[in-house]
């Protein structure tokens, strides 16, 4: 588990880097500010949701539902309320409607990134688990 939240922690900051460098060529300073709010948006929930989700496994299928479940609402919830606070209360995302437009699609584009990257992760440690037979003494 804690070898899945790292790499998801590298892959995402990687990822950040990537678009902040895009942001900074089409924005400058002012494009890779959104992308650190953003990847700071998106990025904390979408790990408290991973590491639900990573919790489950294993577990009865009820347990499973309801991670996944909780951790959709976790995920959406913070990132919608945490963006809207966060435009509201910095005048700069609302100095024009370029601007805040720009600041939007930098946390569109993190949280489809994360959820993605959150995705595949989570069926990789799926297929790996069902890969590897467990030493529970069934059928001995």
């Amino acid at each position: 588990m804690i070898r899945t939240l790292g790499i998801f922690l590298a892959g995402s900051f990687a990822g950040l880097v990537v678009l902040a460098g895009a942001f900074y060529a089409r924005d400058g300073e002012y494009g890779a500010l959104c992308v650190a709010v953003a990847g700071a948006v998106c990025i904390i929930p979408a790990l408290l949701s991973l590491m639900l989700t990573l919790w489950a496994k294993g577990r009865s299928g009820a347990d499973q539902l309801m991670s996944m479940a909780g951790g959709m609402a976790l995920r959406m919830g913070v990132a919608l309320v945490a963006g809207i606070a966060i435009f509201k209360a910095v005048p700069q995302f609302q100095e024009s409607r370029e601007r805040g437009l720009v600041y939007w699609l930098a946390v569109l584009i993190c949280y489809v990134g994360t959820l993605a990257w959150e995705t595949f992760l989570t069926a990789r440690a799926n297929r790996t688990a069902a890969a590897t037979p467990q030493a529970n003494g069934a059928g001995d």
